[in-house]
């Protein structure tokens, strides 16, 4: 799956640099945002908030509430204890 590849390449970032704050930035979805909140530091969203997906809609304030939502929820991976972010 397309978060699972990135949830691999987190992984290496991370095992080569434990310090680094890891955010993905483009991509983040409902469906995906816990997959990659499990081991990233923080997500950015933009237009999977938006009406109809594309950059220019208004934002639906029900899809920023249920992402953010998950996001929190996301189990960490083992030695992740701190929470995701959201921006």
């Amino acid at each position: 799956s397309p978060s699972g590849s990135v949830k691999a390449v987190l992984r290496r970032v991370r095992d080569d640099c434990p310090d680094a704050v890891l955010l993905v930035g483009g991509g983040v979805t409902e469906d995906n945002a816990a997959a990659l909140s499990a081991v990233a530091d923080g997500v950015i969203v933009g237009s999977s908030l938006k009406h109809g997906g594309g950059v220019c809609g208004p934002v639906g304030p029900e899809k920023g509430r249920r992402l953010a939502e998950v996001v929190r929820g996301a189990k960490r991976e083992p030695g992740r204890t701190e929470k995701p972010a959201l921006w």
